[in-house]
């Protein structure tokens, strides 16, 4: 489970945050696009607070706080998240 604080200066009430899981390998990262069999990274859920869990990403509004993101985790291999935010809701 990975865990962020977000700081949120309240601008755009349409603000949506997504998370992407990434494969470290050799000290760079790897989208989950493409991987190895045995490679497979996808996040599981995702959630602001103690709200609901999201798939995919969250509107988040003016809100801010603890988010935390679940990942599939392959063995012996290092996984990171990456958090973009999108504007009114944007992909």
């Amino acid at each position: 489970m990975f865990e962020a604080d977000l700081n949120n200066d309240g601008s755009d009430p349409e603000m949506h945050l997504h998370a992407t899981p990434q494969l470290v390998i050799d000290g760079s990262l790897e989208d989950a696009t493409d991987l190895p069999m045995g490679y497979e990274i996808s996040l599981l859920d995702m959630r602001l607070e103690e709200g609901d869990a999201h798939s995919s990403g969250i509107r988040i509004g003016s809100q801010g706080g603890n988010v935390t993101c679940r990942v599939t985790m392959p063995e012996d291999v290092a996984v990171s998240v990456k958090f973009t935010f999108a504007r009114g809701g944007e992909a």
